[in-house]
């Protein structure tokens, strides 16, 4: 991964940690332990596994290997609230972007051995593993935020309750 494609990683990254702090401040107060499903994440524990996935896979990077330790990270400490979900994440994800702004590019185009021992390179485990698992698993948080009664704000465009306002304005 050259300097360019770097540039061009942490600039999507940025993008979609806003369109998640956006979800994030609008999770619904007292929401914390909706669980529709026992053996399911609640709202707060599906809200703080993105964070989880940021950190754990910068520092596996950093690290050369997935070790499931790292889930034990001072910065895991999980947040008990929906208040201090948002703030933490976001503490979360700026020492995860220092972890991989400070990679060497000697590391950036490495592999490493990651979950369930497979070999995987860099580049590819920080577009999927960070990336696309934030957006894979913020999609599931906001089916529980309108399960928790609450309004998913529109992150691609416009959300269901903004959507006929914007037809209304074209057709005007």
């Amino acid at each position: 991964m050259n300097h360019p494609e770097r540039e061009q990683l942490l600039t999507r990254w940025e993008r979609e940690h806003q369109r998640t702090m956006v979800i994030l401040e609008a999770l619904p107060k007292g929401q914390y332990d909706l669980r529709p499903e026992a053996e399911n994440r609640s709202l707060g524990e599906m809200a703080w596994h993105l964070a989880e996935g940021e950190a754990c896979v910068t520092h596996a990077i950093v690290v050369g290997k997935f070790d499931p330790q790292s889930a034990s990270l001072e910065e895991l400490k999980q947040p008990t609230t929906i208040a201090e979900l948002a703030p933490s994440f976001e503490r979360v994800h700026r020492l995860a972007v220092a972890r991989v702004a400070g990679l060497t590019e000697e590391q950036l185009a490495s592999s490493i051995v990651f979950m369930q021992g497979t070999v995987a390179p860099v580049q590819e485990i920080l577009w999927t593993n960070v990336i696309g698992h934030t957006i894979h698993h913020r999609g599931q948080l906001m089916l529980l935020v309108r399960q928790a009664g609450g309004t998913v704000p529109g992150i691609y465009g416009p959300n269901r309750e903004a959507f006929p306002l914007t037809r209304a304005a074209a057709a005007s």
